[in-house]
C-alpha cells in the first residue's frame, strides 16, 4: 500500500505543478505520466465507489495546487 501512495502523491505533484505557467517544462510530463501514475495507484481499491472517491479527493487537492494562485 505503500508503494502506491508514493506513486498518488508523485502524481499529484506532477499534474497540480504541471500546468504551463508554474513551470512549463514539466507540463509534458504531467500530460504523458501524471495521469498514468494516477491510474496505476488507484487501482489497488477493489470496489467502484472507493476509486471514485479516491479519485475525487485526488482531483479536489490537484484543483486546490492549480488554483492557489487565487489566494
Amino acid at each position: 500500500m505503500g508503494h502506491f501512495l508514493l506513486l498518488g502523491i508523485l502524481s499529484l505533484l506532477l499534474v497540480g505543478l504541471g500546468q504551463p505557467g508554474w513551470v512549463p517544462h514539466l507540463a509534458p510530463f504531467a500530460a504523458a505520466f501524471g495521469y498514468a501514475l494516477f491510474w496505476r495507484a488507484f487501482l489497488v481499491f477493489p470496489t467502484k465507489k472507493k476509486r471514485f472517491l479516491a479519485a475525487v479527493v485526488w482531483f479536489a487537492l490537484v484543483q486546490s495546487i492549480q488554483l492557489s494562485w487565487m489566494t
